[in-house]
């Protein structure tokens, strides 16, 4: 059996300014807060610099980033599709990540992805990221 999980955010920015976070190592790095490396083309790698990283396998833009989830704790084959949609005056942002071949890996998926949509919201809207202890305190809170 496999495992998937979604996540979405309605994020108060141009659906441009959404894409280039997901598209722009640069950018992708200060809403991550980690050093982002990107090869942004079908086929081409990114990574985080933490074992955490994978390829390219569809890009569409403004709308649609799908690429492989490679992270040393889970088993391969996961894969993560963003969608980006424009939403009135706000863009939504939808993450699923499929094929998680353990049930422990789709929760600690959903944890994770779920600061780094936080994250890329308040980036975006503030121009401030969310730190994880940030968003752990807010989400004790």
């Amino acid at each position: 059996m496999l495992y998937s999980m979604t996540t979405q955010r309605s994020i108060a920015a141009p659906i441009a300014d959404v894409w280039s976070a997901w598209a722009d190592p640069s950018r992708w790095s200060q809403w991550v807060m980690m050093e982002m490396t990107s090869d942004f083309q079908t086929g081409g790698r990114f990574s985080n610099g933490k074992a955490e990283g994978g390829v390219y396998k569809r890009i569409v833009e403004p709308s649609l980033l799908m690429f492989t989830w490679e992270m040393s704790r889970y088993q391969s084959g996961s894969s993560v599709e963003v969608y980006i949609t424009e939403q009135g005056d706000n863009t939504l942002c939808r993450l699923d990540h499929v094929a998680l071949q353990h049930i422990e890996d789709m929760h600690d998926a959903e944890v994770g992805w779920a600061w780094a949509m936080d994250s890329l919201k308040t980036f975006l809207e503030t121009g401030a990221a969310l730190s994880w202890e940030q968003w752990e305190a807010r989400a004790q809170a």
